[in-house]
Order: C-alpha cells, then structure tokens, then sequence
C-alpha cells in the first residue's frame, strides 16, 4: 500500500511539473492606461491596455511580459531618459490602434552671433531614436496605428557674427547639427500574422543632417560664407517574421519626406514569412524575402475529408447542411522562415445550382493539425 501511494506521489508531481512548464506564469494583474504611467524596469502583467488619451512611457531598457497588449485608437507608447530597446514579450495578441512614437527629437537651430566676425553657432544633434522588437509567441501582430522609429534631424547652424571694417571679415556660418540614429523596429509573430491595415505606417526612416548656418552680413566686403552641413543618419532596419505577412499599409526604412539637410542612407527590410498574403508597399522596395519552401512531413499524399468524403481533385455530393471538415495530420516545422502550414485550398460549397458561396479565398491550417471543424 505505502508503495502505491509513492508511485500516486511521483505521478502527482510529474504532472504539476509538466502543467507548470506548459503554461508561462502570468501576472494576475492588468495594466489600464488612462493617464501616464511610466515604467522603469522588467515588468509582467496579464493584459496591458493603453486606452483613448493614454500615454505609456517606458524609461530604460528591459522587457515587459504579458499575455496581450493593446494600444487603443488615441493611445500611445513612448519613451524617456536613456532607453536604448524595449522588448514586449506577449503570450497571445498584440494590437496598435495608437501610436508608438520611439522617433529621435529634432536639433534646434541657434540665433545669429552678434560679437563681430565669429563663427556662428553649431545647430542643435538631432537624438537618437529607440528600437522597438514586438514578439508574438502564440497571437497575431496587427496595426491599425503607427509606428514611428526615425532619427531626429540636426538643426540648421547659426548665422555668422557681422563684419569690422577694416578690422574684421563676417562671419562663417555655423556647422549644422548631426542627425541622430534611427531605431530598429522588429514585429515577430512566427505563429501567427502580420497584419498592416491600409494607410498605416511602420517607419524607421533616416533622420537628416541640418544645412549649415549663413554667413554673416558685411556693408563694405563679401558676407561671410556658409557654415559646413552636419553628418547624415541611417535608417533603421526593419525585420518582419511571421507565418503569415499581409502588409497593406506601408512599411518605411528610406529618407523619408522630410528632407531639412543633408540626405541619409536607406536601409533595405528584411522578411521571414511562411507565406505572403499581400506584400504591400516597402520604401525602398526590397528583395530580402525569405519564404518557407520546405513541405510538410506526412504528406504523401495529404488528403482533406469533407463528412468522410476524400477531396482529392474530386466534387462531393452531400445532402446535409452540416459540415465537418477534417484531414490527415501532418507536421510543418519550417526553416529559414516559420512554418507556413497548408495553404491555397479552395473549398467551394454549391446548393441546388444557384447559390454559390466561397470559405475563404484559402484556408490555412496550424504547424501540427489533426482536425477542424
């Protein structure tokens, strides 16, 4: 008897162990902002929602874990003090109606020197911007907002100080300010879908040096001359990995539109995707795609059953307004790019010759499926 009820413990344990490794330890708590609220290290929460005229600042580097995150319509996600990366680590979905604004800050532009023949001052170093990864272990990644990852511009340099005839020449005009670096946003949901809705927008775009500042002014010899321009940025990489990409929105890393200096360096997107519903607009466009070409193990041949109706290639006539779909299991694990599942099936259902109706253009079915129904 004592040895059964040791052999009931060990089994008691192991299946504490196994649930306990299954699913990750979540925060009861949720996280709802109204106001602002600034986080200053690693924190856990089980949902986070950024509402309507929230504002949630991150100040410092670290990860936040939840199982969703959502930035309502008017919401937004920003950043202080010396934050390099944020990393938001989420379980299940992850939604941006707002904005999240991780752009550098613009370089002021000086007033002119007044002391007679001085240089005249620099203009202002744009800041760095932030870089952003959102991940997705098991949900989807859509945005409906904007994300914003672009180096601030440097300012323009000063005016140059007037001339002392005959004593003095006018000034050179200030050097302008240096752009600051752009961010790296990468989005991974490699069990899920990317999501880009049409007129939304994913930038990381080259913030620009400022033009140099004017010469000063002289009644008796030539003005001073131009200041010289400040450093260019670079763009910031973009990295989209997912299951499934469907980009109608547009996803930035070029100059940009605003273009007050000396013009940056673009920076080409990278994707890992199993499969591309819409490619959607890229600037620059970009040819670093990774898709999943490896099939799937057990499937020779795959068959997809409809009431027990093998659908290989052929119709099947039922006469009954239940459906049940199922098929052989297979397993996708994917590659260089997450595992794409089956896809570009095509199921059609007709009654009586004069009502059509599709399900779906596709269907796509999870990396381990057995049945669906």
């Amino acid at each position: 008897m004592g040895r059964y009820r040791n052999f009931l413990l060990v089994i008691y344990i192991l299946i504490l162990l196994l649930t306990g490794l299954k699913q990750p330890a979540f925060s009861a708590t949720d996280l709802i902002v109204t106001g602002t609220t600034t986080l200053s290290q690693t924190a856990v929460y089980n949902n986070i929602i950024v509402r309507n005229g929230g504002k949630l600042v991150i100040n410092g580097s670290f990860q936040i874990r939840a199982n969703t995150l959502e930035v309502q319509s008017g919401g937004v996600i920003s950043y202080i003090g010396s934050t390099a990366e944020v990393y938001f680590n989420i379980e299940h979905e992850i939604k941006i109606y707002g904005s999240i604004l991780f752009n550098g800050v613009n370089g002021g532009t000086p007033g002119p020197r007044h002391s007679r023949g001085a240089t005249g001052w620099a203009g202002g170093n744009g800041t760095a911007a932030k870089s952003l990864r959102l991940f997705s272990a098991r949900g989807n990644i859509s945005i409906y907002g904007q994300i914003n990852a672009k180096g601030g511009n440097g300012g323009r340099g000063g005016k140059g100080g007037p001339s002392w005839y005959p004593f003095k020449s006018a000034g050179r005009g200030g050097k302008g300010g240096n752009a600051g670096s752009s961010g790296k946003i990468t989005l991974e949901a490699s069990n899920g879908r990317i999501y880009i809705a049409s007129g939304r927008l994913v930038s990381s775009t080259a913030g620009f040096g400022g033009y140099g500042g004017p010469g000063g002014d002289s009644t008796t010899w030539s003005d001073g001359s131009v200041g010289p321009n400040g450093s260019a940025g670079k763009a910031g990489l973009i990295t989209l990995i997912a299951r499934n990409l469907d980009n109608r929105g547009m996803i930035r890393s070029d100059l940009g539109d605003d273009r007050p200096g000396v013009s940056g360096q673009i920076e080409y997107a990278v994707l890992r995707v199993g499969y591309l519903s819409k490619l959607g607009i890229f600037k620059p466009t970009t040819n670093k795609i990774t898709l999943d070409n490896i099939s799937p193990v057990g499937l020779n041949p795959f068959n997809l059953y409809l009431n027990g109706f093998n659908l290989r290639n052929v119709l099947a006539f039922i006469n009954d307004s239940s459906l049940e779909l199922n098929w052989d299991s297979f397993l996708d694990q994917g590659g260089a790019a997450p595992a794409s599942g089956i896809d570009r099936y095509e199921l059609l259902i007709i009654s009586k010759n004069t009502f059509h109706r599709k399900i779906g253009a596709t269907f796509h079915l999870g990396r381990e499926a057995t049945r669906y129904r």
